[in-house]
């Protein structure tokens, strides 16, 4: 549990964006921290508004360079690590950012504890922006991780002890409210009932229609399903560019009565009974949020196992335990899989119960709030010990 003893350290937090997802845990962080949260406007992240803490939407400029990529530039960020009212400012771990040097100096000169918070590693980069965003951490006071796996690899590699992990989670009670409220009485029936999935064997992806979560493996594993079990009905809640592309290979493939697209559904009163109707969270590749919200309903996860492609919150998956995994990109293996499963009641249950129990004892809120704080807390106390 947080120490609300603690002191209240005052930490300014730069953020791409202000999802709903992030803003409970935020919330709670401010009960022992005062905080404030300065963020930009994201391409596929909503902006949330609340009042539960300060936050301030700030502007960030493009920078285009040579080669087609661009850079960001944040004077904000530059602004508030010049300001001594601030003990610690928390910002993006991206080298994309020609601000952050800058400002990660400014605060140094200026007695500010600062805390690099990021992944900790790109799918795509090579060895020399490895380098570079490794290097930059010199300049930091303390590093924030979102799992920690990456965070061993890096100590292991650096020797730092200045690492901090907030491992990345979603508030679960509005999740445990659906459940209570469509558990009672014949509401889930009915809704199975009026969407003709009753005596289906469903099999879920909540998601943006993103050609690198290859949703086409599960549409071509499809007919290698059908032919053994033809109540397989393949759900996908969402939308995306790969939309189009998706419908024509359900079309090619003639298996439109084992398909469902039904198009964005965000409240999560109107995605429970999908969740709850489902036997399977089929993700193929790139998971990253979507795992904890399937393991919050007890929904055990079908993945590939090239693990490198998904993002950090894979650390919580454990094969066998709260799901299974097939050989990256073999749609027969992906099938193969998924009849096991269909096919064995006990070992689905066992993974369904592994799934919760993650839900409820790894990927906590608390957890998140707990490792910020301890960043938040050694940030601002070793600046003001080198400072005396």
């Amino acid at each position: 549990m947080s120490d609300h003893s603690a002191p209240k350290f005052n930490a300014a937090i730069f953020q791409p964006a202000l999802p709903k997802y992030r803003i409970p845990m935020f919330r709670q962080l401010n009960q022992s921290c005062r905080i404030k949260v300065f963020f930009g406007s994201e391409k596929h992240l909503s902006n949330d508004s609340t009042a539960a803490f300060e936050n301030c939407p700030i502007k960030e400029w493009n920078i285009k360079l040579p080669g087609g990529k661009t850079a960001l530039w944040s004077w904000r960020q530059i602004g508030v690590c010049g300001d001594a009212s601030w003990d610690v400012v928390v910002l993006p771990w991206n080298i994309g950012y020609l601000s952050l040097v800058p400002s990660l100096l400014r605060a140094r000169f200026n007695g500010i504890g600062t805390i690099l918070w990021g992944h900790g590693y790109s799918k795509s980069s090579g060895w020399f922006r490895t380098a570079v965003r490794n290097w930059i951490t010199n300049l930091a006071t303390a590093v924030l991780f979102y799992d920690p796996v990456t965070k061993t690899k890096f100590q292991d590699l650096t020797g730092r002890e200045n690492c901090f992990v907030a491992a990345n989670a979603i508030d679960s009670a509005p999740i445990e409210k659906q459940i209570i409220a469509w558990g009672g009485g014949s509401r889930l029936e009915d809704f199975q009932s009026e969407h003709g999935i009753a005596d289906r064997d469903v099999l879920l992806f909540v998601s943006r229609f993103d050609p690198n979560n290859r949703l086409d493996l599960l549409i071509r594993a499809l007919p290698m399903i059908r032919s053994k079990r033809d109540s397989v009905l393949l759900v996908f809640v969402g939308g995306g560019p790969d939309e189009e592309k998706l419908r024509s290979l359900v079309a090619e493939l003639d298996c439109q009565e084992n398909v469902r697209f039904t198009g964005p559904i965000y409240e999560e009163e109107n995605l429970a009974p999908w969740f709850l109707s489902s036997r399977l969270f089929c993700y193929p590749t790139n998971i990253g949020l979507s795992l904890m919200h399937a393991f919050n309903y007890g929904l055990p996860v079908v993945l590939g196992d090239d693990f490198s492609r998904c993002n950090p919150e894979i650390y919580a998956f454990e094969e066998g335990t709260n799901g299974v995994v097939f050989k990256d990109g073999n749609a027969e293996s992906l099938a193969a899989e998924i009849l096991n499963l269909l096919s064995d009641p006990k070992s689905l249950e066992r993974l369904s119960v592994g799934a919760k129990k993650t839900a409820t004892t790894v990927t906590t809120p608390q957890r998140f709030v707990d490792g910020y704080r301890q960043a938040i807390e050694f940030a601002a106390v070793s600046t003001k010990r080198s400072r005396t």
